[in-house]
């Protein structure tokens, strides 16, 4: 029962001519009643907003092993100039990703250990669409965008 009720019904017997008939204690809801409705407006957003990020099975280990991943595809492609596998692997990874600064630099580190790698290593470089492939593939084990905008 709101505060404001109980405080009126509480001097009922001195502001009984100013009591609406729709404020009496029998016409007002009791906290029980209430429980329930309050339980699911309040709390069934919260957890519907972290089912997708369980129901996948996400880890904090998964999601660093996919962005490290992702990383290494990163760095493949810029050391083999392809600029729109760069791009796209960057937007799956701003899009989708958890913004943390462990997720960040584990992302950036795979990018430079790849970039450095490759650059080494020379060699045929991978085609870009079959890249950009794997990136979309990968970019599929991260929460999706609702859950990591719920997690903010």
């Amino acid at each position: 029962m709101p505060i404001v009720c109980r405080c009126i019904l509480s001097f009922r017997p001195i502001l009984r001519p100013f009591i609406p008939p729709s404020l009496t204690e029998a016409a007002m809801p009791s906290i029980r009643t209430l429980r329930p409705a309050l339980l699911s407006t309040l709390l069934l957003p919260i957890l519907l907003s972290a089912l997708p990020a369980q129901a996948a099975g996400l880890t904090p280990e998964s999601v660093l092993q996919t962005l490290q991943s992702l990383g290494r595809i990163n760095g493949t492609a810029l050391a083999c100039g392809q600029q729109d596998v760069v791009a796209r692997v960057k937007g799956l990874v701003i899009q989708r990703a958890p913004k943390t600064r462990q997720y960040g630099e584990a992302f950036e580190t795979a990018t430079q250990e790849a970039f450095l790698t490759r650059s080494r290593q020379g060699g045929q470089c991978p085609a870009g669409p079959e890249l950009a492939r794997e990136a979309e593939t990968l970019a599929e084990q991260l929460p999706p965008a609702s859950a990591v905008q719920a997690g903010r």
